[in-house]
């Protein structure tokens, strides 16, 4: 191979390795967006929980920064998105299939599978990065 055949093979990696990067931070953002609009009042602004409405209601919830701890050290990514887009059987507390008491935001409300699942990542996603 050529050198300039190796030259754009290096510049089409570290510039699928950017966007992915990129893809992972705006996943990330929309997942603190969503976290902040919809789990915060019960689980806590930092998701140590437990925050003004579980207080409020004398709800026990768990410690989200703890996911991976209680997890072998590896945080379970494909649950948790299970969990929340509602195809995982989740707490009580949270009414059944469906993870959100405030509504069906991850898992209705777009007939576009995608859109959900990509919801349920970004959240998944930031919840991740608040491990400890």
């Amino acid at each position: 191979m050529n050198m300039v055949g190796i030259s754009g093979l290096i510049i089409l990696a570290l510039t699928s390795r950017a966007i992915a990067a990129q893809a992972s931070e705006r996943a990330s953002v929309n997942g603190a967006r969503l976290y902040a609009t919809y789990c915060a009042d019960c689980h806590g602004k930092d998701g140590k929980g437990p925050g003004p409405l579980a207080q409020t209601r004398g709800i026990t919830v768990p410690d989200l920064q703890l996911l991976a701890t209680r997890n072998k050290s590896v945080f379970p990514l494909a649950r948790v998105e299970k969990l929340l887009s509602g195809t995982a059987q989740s707490p009580v507390i949270h009414g059944g299939i469906e993870m959100p008491l405030w509504g069906s935001v991850l898992t209705d409300g777009d007939s576009d599978r995608s859109a959900r699942e990509s919801r349920a990542h970004a959240l998944a996603r930031y919840l991740e990065s608040v491990q400890k």
